[in-house]
């Protein structure tokens, strides 16, 4: 499995918590983030490494499965990223997805106000930095769309794509497979 911007390591552990018998590698931009993830309780399971999404280092159809969080709304080109990890997957392994998406519905106006107004707050108060936590605002209510996301996902080739919201509506999970 390929844990893509693995940041803290979260994913990449708990599926190495589910599927102990597997071989995790997990990549990201920060070395800083690689580090703090490595020095976790079991992380030494893990294989860790420097990479970027856009140009990963690793031969095709290497992987089973594929996974990351809040990756897409961080870079510039999203369907470069997916083809890439489309690239590395083997026929019929997965990608599976976690990511931020504008919230729609009933729960639009609260929600939005809530992201606009008291996560910046609360990370003035709590973290002593407004701008980090003002970021968060704008990548969650400027992403994509599931269905958005979807789309690129058909076009660089995936298949069997299902995605369901959570968290009232601000969080997707898509997952896909390369046929």
């Amino acid at each position: 499995m390929l844990d893509v911007a693995t940041g803290t390591g979260v994913i990449a552990l708990a599926a190495l918590e589910k599927y102990p018998n597997s071989t995790i590698h997990a990549v990201d931009f920060s070395d800083r983030m690689l580090t703090e993830a490595a020095s976790k309780p079991g992380a030494s399971a893990i294989r860790w490494q420097h990479a970027d999404a856009n140009d990963l280092p690793f031969g095709d159809e290497f992987f089973d499965a594929v996974t990351h969080g809040y990756l897409l709304r961080n870079v510039d080109d999203v369907e470069r990223v997916l083809a890439e990890q489309y690239r590395v997957l083997k026929r019929g392994g997965r990608v599976v997805i976690l990511e931020t998406c504008p919230p729609q519905g009933l729960l639009r106006y609260p929600v939005t106000l809530g992201v606009r107004v008291l996560i910046p707050l609360l990370g003035q108060v709590v973290a002593r930095d407004r701008e980090s936590y003002a970021y968060l605002q704008k990548s969650t209510l400027g992403f994509m769309t599931p269905e958005e996301v979807v789309a690129i996902l058909r076009r660089v080739g995936f298949a069997s794509i299902a995605w369901k919201k959570k968290f009232f509506g601000t969080h997707m999970i898509i997952s896909a497979e390369k046929q």
